[in-house]
């Protein structure tokens, strides 16, 4: 067995890194609140920054139906020390997600969308885990969708 030390404090992709689990709050256009709960996993890389596993999850009895939401990945996410946050505008990147939304047992809309370049997320830490918001809107859907995440217990870490 090897351990290597470093002298210093760890970055805070290294603080931040592991499995946090807790409730997500999805407000569609601004209106209508839905929750579901979900584990965001971060992992830190070797320059800092995070990627942000966001998981795939179902929003039930939304003004559109069952919507599910497919994961996805946001890659190379930088820590603002001044704001003490992760932040990133992962839009103009080309990320997409899965999304079907079923209305009484018929699927009404199904695909593979890409978001639009106004998307962004901030992650930061708290005293009890991590806060996450989410602001993204999916192909020519004309309003946004807000997720706001609270986790319920402090990170698993990676690699457990």
């Amino acid at each position: 067995c090897t351990i290597e030390f470093f002298p210093g404090e760890p970055s805070m992709a290294n603080v931040t890194a592991g499995e946090y689990k807790g409730t997500n709050t999805v407000t569609v256009g601004g209106a209508y609140d839905y929750t579901a709960d979900i584990t965001y996993t971060i992992t830190a890389n070797a320059d800092s920054t995070i990627n942000i596993g966001v998981p795939e999850y179902t929003l039930t009895g939304t003004i559109m139906g069952d919507l599910k939401l497919g994961a996805y990945t946001i890659e190379n996410v930088a820590y603002d020390k001044e704001k003490d946050q992760f932040y990133q505008e992962y839009g103009k990147y080309g990320l997409s997600q899965e999304f079907t939304a079923t209305q009484k047992g018929q699927v009404t809309m199904q695909g593979d969308y890409k978001f639009t370049d106004n998307s962004y997320i901030i992650v930061k830490r708290t005293v009890y885990g991590l806060q996450v918001e989410n602001s993204f809107q999916l192909g020519k859907m004309p309003f946004p969708i807000v997720a706001k995440f609270e986790s319920t217990s402090t990170a698993i870490p990676s690699g457990k």
